[in-house]
């Protein structure tokens, strides 16, 4: 949903909007709807580290492809932000920071080693300083990155949302409420 209302908002401010996810291998690698088109990159790779370099090798050649078009790269974690940092186009970046690597990773990847995450948050920090603009979910993140030494005044705050379903009625309520002591 998140990722949806980005790009509706890219479309509504920009009008063609090229959408770079990684690819699962079920969808086609290439869709178009409306002012979208959303390109599906780098599948088929069971480690980490093959799927990143994949990844940034397949989003430098797409960033390359469209240099002349592009007006704002957005981008949402390290291995996206260095070949779009890298290829020093026009366009501005924004960097949309919901967590760091380097800190989440040993969760789900405990064996990963110091001097791997020490490389990490170099790639993190490259990035959070490269960027023209950070976007965050929360205050306490913001500050975080601050006391990183990213420059406070281009770290913005815009809070997670949700879509929710409209409210149910009464009589279905209390339908629900007479189940629930049965």
């Amino acid at each position: 949903i998140h990722i949806a209302h980005m790009a509706q908002a890219m479309q509504q401010a920009f009008g063609e909007t090229l959408l770079a996810c990684v690819s699962g291998g079920v969808l086609p690698a290439r869709e178009r709807e409306g002012l979208l088109e959303v390109r599906r990159l780098a599948a088929g790779h069971a480690h980490l580290v093959d799927r990143i370099a994949a990844w940034q090798v397949e989003l430098a050649a797409l960033v390359t492809a469209h240099a002349a078009t592009l007006d704002l790269c957005h981008f949402r974690d390290p291995w996206s932000g260095l070949p779009i940092l890298d290829a020093r186009g026009g366009w501005r970046t924004v960097f949309e920071v919901n967590g760091l690597s380097s800190i989440e990773m040993p969760e789900r990847y405990p064996l990963v080693s110091a001097r791997t995450l020490e490389k990490i948050r170099a790639m993190e920090l490259r990035c959070l300083h490269g960027a023209e603009r950070i976007l965050v979910p929360a205050q306490a993140l913001a500050r975080n990155l601050a006391r990183l030494g990213v420059d406070a005044a281009k770290i913005t705050m815009v809070p997670n949302g949700a879509d929710l379903p409209p409210p149910r009625s009464e009589e279905h309520t209390s339908e629900l409420q007479s189940l629930a002591y049965l």
